[in-house]
C-alpha cells in the first residue's frame, strides 16, 4: 500500500501536492494559502477536495482524514516530501 500511495501522490499536480502539504502537514489555513497563491479560500478548498478525491479514486478509501490538531505538523517543520506524506498517511491509516 505504501508504494501505491507514493505513486498516487506523485501523480498529483505539483500545485495540488503543495496545497495539501501546506494545509494538512504545516497546519496553514486555506485563507493564508489562497493569499500566497493569489486565489480565494474557496478555490483552495475546491483544489483540496479535488486532490483528495484523486487520491481516494486511486485507493477507494479515505487517505486523508479531517484535519486533527494532534496530527498536524508545526509550521516550522521541514517541508514534507512525498515520502513524508506517505509515512503520515500510513500512520493515520493504522
Amino acid at each position: 500500500m505504501r508504494q501505491e500511495l507514493r505513486t498516487a501522490l506523485e501523480h498529483l499536480a505539483e500545485r495540488d501536492r503543495h496545497i495539501l502539504v501546506r494545509h494538512f502537514f504545516e497546519d496553514v489555513p486555506m485563507k493564508v494559502i489562497g493569499a500566497e497563491l493569489g486565489v480565494t479560500e474557496s478555490r483552495i478548498s475546491q483544489i483540496v477536495t479535488a486532490a483528495i478525491g484523486k487520491l481516494r479514486q486511486q485507493f477507494g478509501i479515505a487517505l486523508l482524514p479531517r484535519k486533527k490538531k494532534s496530527l498536524a505538523r508545526p509550521a516550522t517543520a521541514r517541508a514534507a516530501t512525498v515520502d513524508n506524506m506517505v509515512s503520515f498517511a500510513m500512520e493515520v491509516a493504522a
